[in-house]
């Protein structure tokens, strides 16, 4: 669990930044940097349940990153 919460605390700070980057360019890199957030904050609670809620997130935005600039122009 430690090591879960220390993976959260130094990527998605990360991640967030590089999508707030994007949030000049269009409005959903905006959403996205929200939710980012979301699961951040989620994962700094003591729960195994919310640590693995926030890895899913993490994981979306991994796969939403990687995908949306190729269907949305």
């Amino acid at each position: 669990m430690d090591a879960l919460r220390r993976l959260a605390w130094s990527l998605v700070p990360f991640f967030m930044l590089m999508l707030v980057v994007r949030l000049t360019e269009d409005v959903v890199f905006g959403i996205v940097a929200g939710f980012t957030l979301g699961a951040f904050l989620t994962a700094i609670k003591p729960s195994w349940r919310n640590i693995i809620v926030a890895m899913g997130l993490i994981l979306g935005l991994f796969i939403g990153y990687s995908l949306l600039p190729k269907f949305w122009p």
